[in-house]
This record gives C-alpha cells, sequence and structure tokens, in this order.
C-alpha cells in the first residue's frame, strides 16, 4: 500500500474511502471515456482533499456499452454520496 503525502503540511493523507468512482472525460470533457475505482485522501492537517491509487485497469471503456451504461448507473448513486470524482482533460 503507498502513502499519500500533503506537499503542504509533510504529513501522510488519511484514506476516507477506498473505491471511489471516477469518470475519466475527453472530448472537451463532454463524454465519458472509462470509469475507474480509486482511493479518496484527506490531509489530517490542512483539509487538503486527493484522489490517488488508481486501479491498474479500468472498470469500463466507452467501447464496452453494457458496462458503461451499469456504471453511469453507479456514477448517478455515488454522486449522491459525494464519491464521483471527474478526471478532465486539458489543461486547468
Amino acid at each position: 500500500m503507498s502513502k499519500v503525502l500533503c506537499t503542504k503540511c509533510d504529513r501522510a493523507m488519511v484514506r476516507e474511502d477506498s473505491g471511489v468512482l471516477v469518470r475519466e472525460l475527453y472530448q472537451k470533457n463532454a463524454k465519458v471515456y472509462k470509469y475507474w475505482h480509486a482511493d479518496f485522501f484527506r490531509c489530517p492537517c490542512c483539509g487538503i482533499e486527493v484522489v490517488a491509487d488508481f486501479a491498474d485497469r479500468p472498470l469500463a471503456t466507452c467501447f464496452e456499452d453494457d458496462k458503461m451504461l451499469e456504471f453511469k448507473k453507479a456514477a448517478k448513486y455515488e454522486e449522491g454520496r459525494g464519491r464521483l470524482f471527474d478526471w478532465k482533460e486539458g489543461p486547468c
């Protein structure tokens, strides 16, 4: 298991949740390309939050229609829990 450090506080971040759902977006962030599982961390000192420790492979890709539909439904549920994150392409 890897450690995640806060670069502001130089402290190990705390894993708040495992297996959060991440949507990887493309085409100017308008379409979902892949769904991933990752872990959600928070710094105990300053409260900065990060998503890290992604799975080795995506849960679904845009080439797998059935899986994408399944995870689209799961994404609505996770969004209600505040545990859905978007991975956007391009610069900030």
